[in-house]
């Protein structure tokens, strides 16, 4: 896991071993925030101890989306107020226990992993005064329907959830509402952005990042659109390389292909059940 100061007082933790994912620990003078945990318990145990540094202990911890990367550390802050959109909510009622347990299947790791349900559920937005500080939920939906965005008034700092990434996971994605999602982040007057996987992005470069995402959406869906309208079969589809969309396959820990391929995978059943007689 590594470790990295934003500002003064608010750090990003990633987990190198899962997709480079990203977590945040926000100190106040009211307590600490934490935005989303890791996928693993000993890494978000690692930020808790350091979020305790707080005088005032962990206040709140913030779900961006229901996914399991994002949210399998909240049941380590049982004395924080578990916040979330009302659709991470749902999900996690709905599907939570399920995708715990195919995990816990596939790592020893995570058998005491439980999934906590949020208390404080938003609808489009919602801001938290605690301290000095106002930190605003905003619900652009993106790599899932619930995903949410931290934003840090003072220091106009986003945490953006998954709707930034260097590969785009568009699988549970409504296309229109991904780029709907872009355009609105575009308009916000932002200094920093801490991706939901992958490198913090200055003022600089965000931009550019907003605009990389935007591209690969539109390259990825053509390239399908366009396989298939020249009777290109299944496999023939599914071996589109991610290079074809301008990115290298050994982005976020050299799975950026599968993350693609995932989403090729998605736009042919998609597409395929357009075409299917009614």
């Amino acid at each position: 896991m590594h470790k990295e100061r934003v500002t003064d007082d608010i750090f990003v933790f990633t987990c190198e071993r899962y997709i480079d994912v990203n977590a945040g620990v926000i100190f106040t003078g009211g307590g600490a925030i934490v935005v989303d945990t890791l996928p693993f318990p000993n890494e978000t145990q690692q930020m808790r101890r350091f979020a305790q540094q707080s005088p005032a202990g962990v206040k709140y911890v913030i779900d961006t989306n229901y996914h399991g990367d994002h949210t399998y550390g909240a049941y380590l802050f049982p004395e924080a107020a578990l916040v979330s959109h009302r659709l991470t909510h749902a999900y996690l009622a709905e599907v939570g226990e399920q995708n715990l347990a195919r995990a816990k299947q596939q790592s020893a790791e995570l058998l005491d992993v439980k999934v906590r349900l949020p208390s404080i559920l938003a609808e489009g937005q919602l801001s938290l005064r605690i301290g000095e500080r106002t930190v605003t939920l905003y619900h652009l939906p993106s790599s899932s329907p619930d995903t949410t965005i931290v934003y840090v008034e003072e220091e106009q700092i986003v945490f953006s959830s998954d709707l930034l990434m260097p590969v785009p996971y568009i699988v549970e994605s409504n296309l229109d509402a991904y780029h709907k999602s872009l355009h609105a982040l575009r308009e916000m007057p932002i200094e920093t952005v801490i991706q939901g996987h992958g490198p913090v992005l200055l003022r600089g470069e965000i931009e550019d990042a907003i605009d990389h995402v935007g591209r690969y959406i539109d390259c990825v869906t053509e390239q399908v659109r366009e396989k298939i309208a020249l009777g290109w079969d299944d496999n023939a589809v599914l071996g589109l390389p991610i290079e074809k969309c301008g990115i290298s396959r050994i982005e976020l820990d050299g799975r950026a292909s599968s993350l693609h391929q995932a989403n090729v995978y998605a736009l042919l059943r998609r597409y395929r059940a357009a075409q299917a007689p009614s």
